[in-house]
């Protein structure tokens, strides 16, 4: 008996020992799941005021974006409005720009004949008190080929008003050389490049009436044409180109009188 005493002493303590165990255990898990479920409840509680909160900031976002809408719509028709308006104006300006172009047109006519007619002025005034022989060199040669190549010359540079000069010192100076046609013919050609149209048609008619041995009359009959063409007078022109054809008929001055009395045909109808 005394041998089995403390086996059984220890049994029943090692039994004890797990009892208290087991209860420390299970007091301890209660504690646990106690403390888990009061942190998960106030989860819970934040949670539920947080979906309240969004839901208030959804609500606000609606309203304000029923509002937007009218405020959308409202400008959605003010822009109709004012595109409606718009495309009237430009309808009014199309046809306001159209009277004005046709305007436009008659004014810069009258204008081109306004400057016609001062460049006849300034001429007769040049001519009067002798303008353009203030251009002429001081130095001539007493060739009269030598003075046509030098008024050539001042042609081809554009020195209107010195070639002109050189030409008609040429005339005065040897009024029957084989080269005066030809210096009459070029102070034609230095007035028609001025624009100076009556004047040129004078310098022409010249040419025709007085040097019809030379070689310049039946081109200077052309160059009165042009410059009833350019002077916007059509029915002088076609006058012109055809006395031309009909003079000069079979030659190539004839056959370019015929083309061009054509071509203004067709321009003034």
């Amino acid at each position: 008996m005394s041998d089995l005493s403390p086996v059984v002493f220890s049994r029943k303590h090692f039994s004890s020992q797990m009892l208290l165990l087991c209860a420390s255990c299970l007091v301890l898990s209660s504690c646990v799941t106690m403390g888990r479920y009061r942190a998960l409840k106030d989860e819970v509680l934040d949670l539920e005021d947080r979906a309240a909160s969004a839901e208030e900031r959804v609500a606000t976002m609606e309203t304000r974006l029923d509002h937007l809408k009218g405020l959308t719509d409202k400008e959605d028709t003010e822009i109709r409005t004012k595109l409606a308006d718009l495309s009237a104006d430009y309808s009014e300006l199309q046809m306001t720009l159209g009277m004005l172009q046709g305007r436009q047109e008659e004014i810069l006519f009258k204008l081109g004949k306004i400057g016609q007619h001062l460049s006849g002025l300034k001429g007769l005034v040049e001519d009067r008190f002798g303008v353009d022989a203030e251009a002429l060199p001081k130095s001539l040669p007493d060739d009269a080929e030598e003075l046509f190549a030098l008024g050539m010359q001042a042609y081809d540079q554009a020195l209107m008003r010195k070639a002109r000069a050189i030409f008609k010192h040429l005339v005065q100076k040897f009024p029957q050389h084989d080269r005066t046609d030809d210096a009459e013919f070029m102070v034609g050609e230095s007035l028609f490049n001025e624009g100076r149209f009556t004047e040129a048609i004078n310098s022409y008619k010249t040419v025709y009436d007085q040097y019809q041995t030379g070689d310049k009359y039946q081109e200077a009959v052309l160059r009165i044409g042009l410059c009833y063409v350019r002077s916007n007078k059509c029915s002088k022109a076609q006058k012109i180109y055809k006395f031309a054809s009909r003079t000069f008929k079979g030659t190539p001055a004839g056959d370019q009188a015929e083309k061009e009395m054509k071509q203004v045909n067709e321009a003034c109808k």
